[in-house]
């Protein structure tokens, strides 16, 4: 699950209540994440450049590493559409 801030500028250009807003998603992210699947853990990622996006990956133990999540590796087994109507779903009860 990503949040990007509505201004899409680095993390230094945010205002302290941009900043705040996107981490209050974060945390609301979290929260669904952790009801829809149930993870051992998260692993939440911030990427700055060219503007700031926070990453919130569900993980299990045994689960195949953060870095492969990129190269075709399915950590979570069902479809895009599946997983946004899970997600979307558990967002509006959020």
């Amino acid at each position: 699950l990503v949040i990007v801030p509505k201004r899409h500028v680095p993390l230094t250009e945010l205002s302290t209540s941009e900043l705040y807003h996107a981490l209050k998603l974060v945390r609301r992210a979290e929260a669904v994440l952790r009801r829809v699947y149930n993870p051992h853990g998260l692993n939440v990622g911030l990427v700055t450049y060219p503007h700031a996006a926070f990453h919130v990956v569900p993980r299990w133990n045994g689960d195949v590493s953060f870095i492969k999540v990129f190269f075709n590796a399915k950590p979570i087994p069902e479809t895009p559409m599946e997983y946004a109507r899970r997600i979307r779903n558990a967002w509006e009860q959020a």
